[in-house]
This record gives structure tokens, sequence and C-alpha cells, in this order.
């Protein structure tokens, strides 16, 4: 029997370059010892209306060869492919899992809870082949796995293909060394659900939706490293999981939560590149700020379509000059996503989550060696996220001194401020009272949504230029009076919700941070 923390780093691996992965050194007996190979078979358990996924528990039994074993996995945490949980496995015969068999007596307790008086029935299954290398090298052991096969839930297959580099001893962030190797020669990318996970939307049917952000829950005590870490874990859920939507889907939702995750993320090592510095973080900047423009391209059409032209075609249904115009954003939009899948298909955006994941998992590794809190890895998140959101708040309201009366790049300024700081408020919220927090960003988002309509007009004042010099010679009088429309409409959105910004910024001007103390 074994109780103890998983902590695996899982990456996707095309089916089509299956023999790549079998051929690296890593798994090629001249490495060292000969890789194992195991026939594995797993039954995934729950009660009818699925409480144990509903309480983030996974319950299987995994045969191999002869022998069956028995693992319930919870607490897990997962971000940029690497999942951080508890596991218990135990040998254990027969059919049906036996809870009352579980070692750990709170984890036992636990699903006896959940379960209750309900009967537990397979949901879904894996049948995989996993070729297995143990690995000791200077800084830690670990296994390198590679599982080729498939899932099965009734009728529904969905074929597995993927790596574990799986943590024995050492630092979790040298999993992240180990994967960034391997994708100098191989085009891999962090895996961001597990296989229970794509088991259980496989037996639903039920299409995944856009990532939103999670509420970020930060212990009291904690040092900044571990509360960055936290954050970091969040932003880089957010960016992997729509990552993998946006490559695949039209829904213009994935787009967007991306591109809010990259923001998070820049934002969140703005605010920290001077508490805890990084040479290697810092390189990250330019590819960030490159994936977010891509997909500011795109969610740009995005608004222009959904909140310029179609409200209008609703109204004017019979336009054809404003329908010609739609088609002209349509087509552009399009170009600019095939410019957007290309790069993620490029390998480089998959690099990017891995060198991110690395520098998350390394600052829970940073111990306190220093009790006075003199070093930064010493300082608690409550005294830092104070400084930090004192210094954003400031800045915010300097800016908007000159900008709620000045020019359109002015207001882009501000908006710009205030969005650090709602993520940054967003991030440390839970070190102070919900009832005052929830108060604060309401104000804020109010703010940014106003601020928003200004930036969405600027943008629509600009495409359209470029939607005309796309347009057919023939049809540019016709197109110009339809862009003429939209433009007209965007400008008296524009000056209501400017007088309306005015009024909102003296309500959120009088009231004090929810930080700073009584």
């Amino acid at each position: 029997m074994a109780s103890n923390r998983e902590i695996e780093l899982k990456l996707t691996v095309a089916p089509g370059d299956a023999e790549r992965v079998l051929g690296h050194p890593l798994l090629r007996p001249e490495a060292g010892e000969p890789p194992e190979v195991h026939a594995l078979h797993t039954v995934y358990f729950d009660t009818r209306d699925r409480a144990l996924a509903e309480a983030g528990i996974g319950l299987r039994l995994r045969r191999d060869g002869a022998v069956q074993w028995q693992t319930v996995k919870c607490g897990d945490r997962s971000a940029a492919g690497l999942f951080d949980r508890t596991e218990i496995e135990f040998e254990q015969a027969g059919e049906r899992p036996d809870l009352l068999a579980i070692p750990d007596g709170d984890v036992r307790e636990r699903l006896i809870e959940i379960v209750g008086e309900q009967p537990l029935e397979p949901v879904y299954e894996t049948h995989f082949e996993r070729t297995l290398r143990r690995v000791v090298d200077e800084v830690g052991e670990w296994s390198f796995c590679f599982d080729r096969g498939e899932i099965r839930a009734g009728f529904a297959r969905e074929p597995i293909c993927e790596i574990e580099l799986e943590n024995h001893r050492g630092p979790a962030s040298h999993l992240f060394d180990v994967a960034l190797e391997l994708a100098r020669d191989l085009p891999i990318a962090p895996a961001m659900r597990s296989k229970a996970e794509r088991g259980e939307r496989l037996r639903s049917g039920e299409p995944i939706g856009a990532a939103r952000a999670e509420p970020i829950e930060l212990a009291e005590g904690l040092l900044v490293g571990p509360a960055i870490a936290a954050i970091a874990r969040s932003c880089l859920a957010q960016i992997g999981e729509n990552a993998e939507l946006v490559a695949t889907r039209e829904d213009p939702e994935p787009v967007h939560q991306m591109r809010v995750g990259l923001r998070r993320m820049r934002a969140l090592i703005a605010l920290v590149r001077r508490e805890l510095p990084s040479a290697r973080i810092g390189r990250l900047r330019g590819g960030l700020r490159t994936l977010a423009g891509l997909l500011g391209d795109v969610r740009d059409l995005d608004v222009f379509i959904a909140q310029r032209i179609d409200p209008l075609l609703r109204l004017r249904t019979d336009d054809l000059a404003l329908t010609a115009l739609r088609e002209e954003a349509v087509g552009l939009r399009e170009e600019r996503r095939t410019t957007l899948r290309a790069a993620l298909r490029s390998g480089r955006p998959a690099r990017l989550l891995l060198e991110l994941g690395r520098w998350a998992a390394s600052l829970e590794e940073v111990e306190d060696a220093d009790e006075a809190g003199r070093e930064p890895h010493g300082r608690r998140a409550e005294a830092f996220a104070r400084t930090a959101l004192g210094r954003l708040d400031r800045k915010a309201r300097k800016q908007a001194a000159t900008a709620l009366d000045g020019s359109p790049a002015a207001r882009h300024d501000l908006r710009i401020a205030l969005k650090k700081l709602r993520y940054a408020a967003e991030f440390f919220r839970s070190l102070y009272g919900r009832k005052t927090s929830r108060r604060h960003l309401r104000r804020l988002g109010r703010l940014l949504d106003l601020l928003g309509t200004q930036n969405d007009v600027e943008t629509a004042q600009q495409l359209i230029p470029i939607l005309l010099e796309r347009c057919h010679p023939e049809r540019a009088v016709e197109l110009a009076r339809a862009a003429g429309i939209v433009e007209g409409h965007a400008i008296a959105e524009q000056e209501r919700s400017l007088a309306e910004l005015e009024r909102r910024w003296q309500r959120f001007e009088a009231a004090p941070g929810f930080w700073q103390p009584d």
C-alpha cells in the first residue's frame, strides 16, 4: 500500500507522433535499462448522481496483468500540465471498489459520507499500453511514462496519447526542465485534463465551455512565493484550457477568456518582477505580449461584429451595404484566426506555458531563509498585497485626473491601470473581507465597462478603413455609407458612456480601497 502526494506533469502528443516518442533517447534501451511495458485496464466508479466527481474525487480499479489496484485521487491542483494531488493506492481484488478497505481513515470516512447508501457503478474505462522508464539524475528521481490507447464511455471513444513525467524525489520544477528538453525534439503541449476528467466529459457528452478565472483562495499567513505560485496556477489554467478550444472552435468566448488569462499573467509578472526577480521569466514577457496581440486581433473583430454591426442589422434587416460590411469583417476575422491557430500549432505557446509552469513550481520550492522578513520570499502575502494594491490605486487615481476629460489615448492608459488594479484586487481579495472587496470590485467593473465602450469605439474607427480597403472598388461607395452608419452609432454611444464614466468615477474615488486598514 502507498499513501502519498502524487506530482506528475502530463503532456499531450498527437497519435501520429507516437513512434517519435518511443524512439526518444529517454525511452530507447541505449539510454540505460530497457523500458517496462504494461497493458493497463482501468475502470472508474461513481454513484448514479456522480457524487464523487462533484467532490473532485476519482475512484478506480486498475488491472496490470494478474494484479489489481484500487486508487483514490483527491485534492487536485493542476496548471500547465502539472497535477498535484493526494493518491491512495493499494492492492485490491474484486469487481467493485471496497471503501472500507481504504487505509487512510480521513479519506475513507469522507468517501463513505459522500457515497452514503448509493451503489457504486462503473462510469467509464481506459485501455492503454504504458511504456515506462525510471530515471535517476543529478536533480532527483522521476518516471517517464508514455501511454497509448483509448477512453471508453458506452459507445463513445477518445484516443489516449500522452506523456506523464512523475516526480518521486526532488523538486517538481525539474519535471518542467525535462519537458522543455523534450519540447526541443517532440511536438508536445501541456495536458490540461486528466484521464478521469476526459472520461467524465466523454460520458456526459457535454461540450467543454470556455474556462473563466476561478476564485483564488490564499491561506492566512502565506508567504509571497507560494501565494504568487497559487495565483500563477490560476492564470495558467485559464490560458491553457482555453487554448485547446481556440485551436478547434469558432466560438468567440474561448478567445476572450484566453486573452483575459494572458492579461492576468502579464499583470502578475509586472506586479512581482521587483519582489521576485527572475531573468528567465523576464525573457518570456515578449512571448506573452505577442500571443496576447494575436488573440486581440481576433477579439477586436468579434466585438466589432457582435456589438457594432449585428445590432444595426437587427434593425435594418434589408440593408445590403451593412451585410456586405459584415462579410468583409468576417473574412478579416477568419484570416486573423488562421494566423492565431498557426501560432498555436508552432509549439511556441506550449513552451511558453511550460516555462511559466516551471516558474510557478519553483516559487513554492524556495524556503524562507530569513525569519526577519528582509528577503522577498520571507514576506507575508498580506504585507505585499497591501503595498502593491496601494501603489496601483495611486497610479490609477493620478491618471484619472487628466484622462476623463482628455484624449482617447489617455482614457486607454487609465483603462490599463484600472485593469491591473482589478486583477491584483482579485488575486488577493481572499485575504480581506468579502463584503468590502465585492463592493470595490463591482465599482471597478462598472468603470472598466464604460472605459471598454470607449476603447471599442476607437477600435471600430481603426477597423473601418481597413475593411474599406479590402472591398472591391465597385462596392466602395456602398460600404462607405454602411461604415458611416456604424461609426455614427458608435460615437453616440461613446458620448453617453463618457458622461456616465465621470459620475461613476466620482463614486469610486470617494471610496477607500478594501485593503486599507480600518
